[in-house]
């Protein structure tokens, strides 16, 4: 291969990889938002199209309320995602037995789509009774992505090498397109 062979070649996965759009995940309340928006910033510094469900802007529709219009957002973000990355932290105080029911959500929609291209970031020392375990056992064998993290930037690292692999292999499946 030529280098100026390459160095297109190069050109053509970086336009590519704008492309592909990642959609993160996770609890808003207390520190959660402030972490989420982290972990955005991180992964668009390092060059990816990362996104939050705040950033997605809604359609003017007949939704009534804010978190109707929420949920909405998710819905697109989620749709327009092709790498979702779900960062699971503890809820409230009052509702610490339970996975916070918007997680839950977004997390089943990947589950039953049997979507590949998912990571599922945990933070550690907590319990999460109702997470689905059979969820997370049959997609393990899949192409899901499971750690755990004590703070978000532990896994900085791990969610762009992750996505990283990711663009690769959706470019080298568009490739033989």
């Amino acid at each position: 291969m030529r280098p100026s062979e390459t160095r297109n070649n190069r050109e053509e996965y970086r336009t590519f990889s704008k492309t592909i759009q990642i959609g993160i995940f996770g609890y808003f309340g207390d520190f959660g938002l402030v972490n989420l928006k982290k972990l955005r910033d991180y992964l668009v510094d390092q060059g990816f199209n990362a996104k939050l469900s705040i950033d997605i802007e809604t359609p003017d529709s007949s939704v009534i309320s804010p978190p109707a219009d929420a949920i909405k957002s998710s819905q697109i973000l989620y749709r327009s995602s092709q790498i979702l990355i779900y960062i699971i932290t503890p809820a409230p105080q009052d509702q610490q037995k339970k996975l916070l029911d918007s997680v839950s959500m977004e997390y089943g929609w990947a589950y039953l789509e049997r979507r590949n291209c998912v990571g599922v970031y945990f933070q550690s020392g907590n319990e999460f009774n109702t997470l689905p375990q059979g969820a997370i056992d049959e997609l393990r064998e899949e192409n899901w992505r499971m750690e755990t993290f004590n703070q978000i930037e532990d896994v900085f690292g791990i969610i762009s090498r992750f996505c990283e692999d990711k663009i690769r292999e959706l470019y080298s499946v568009s490739d033989n397109i």
